[in-house]
């Protein structure tokens, strides 16, 4: 019974903690009425009790002010249409011809997603995925169809 109070009152502690936001919180800190006040005090000055937008009124209910709260960032992240000419592009001389262009583009072929997978050092750190060459090595014969599947489902 004792354990599972403490384990509460950590728990406490650490929400109190995050919401107060302060770095000296120490142990003796914790539930006191300087340290709720403190969180009270935290909160009133975050908390927005009039704008004004763009008109010049002033609003004051909790709606109103998130509404105009969105407005405002709405309109400054809005995306304007801003037509780009590629037409220099043209001026740039060619440096590879179509048929190189089309190999480096076209999707691999079955054994050579094999080959480069099996050319991975099954030692080295994992990818993002959280896994390692040593892994799509092993389980090829599960994961390998997906592997080599995967070009057709990614968009460019």
């Amino acid at each position: 019974m004792e354990a599972e109070l403490k384990k509460f009152l950590k728990i406490e502690e650490e929400f109190w903690r995050q919401k107060a936001g302060m770095k000296w919180f120490s142990d003796g800190d914790k539930n006191t009425k300087f340290f709720h006040s403190y969180v009270k005090r935290w909160r009133k000055n975050l908390y927005i009790s009039e704008k004004e937008n763009d008109q010049g009124v002033k609003v004051q209910t909790n709606a109103k002010t998130g509404e105009e709260a969105v407005n405002y960032f709405s309109e400054q992240f809005k995306e304007e249409n801003i037509t780009i000419y590629f037409s220099m592009l043209d001026l740039i001389e060619k440096s590879i011809t179509e048929e190189e262009n089309e190999e480096m583009v076209r999707l691999p072929e079955q054994d050579e997603v094999k080959r480069v997978v099996f050319e991975l050092n099954g030692s080295s750190a994992h990818g993002h995925d959280g896994f390692s060459g040593l892994f799509f090595q092993i389980c090829w014969e599960i994961v390998g169809g997906d592997i080599i599947d995967l070009p057709k489902y990614v968009t460019h």
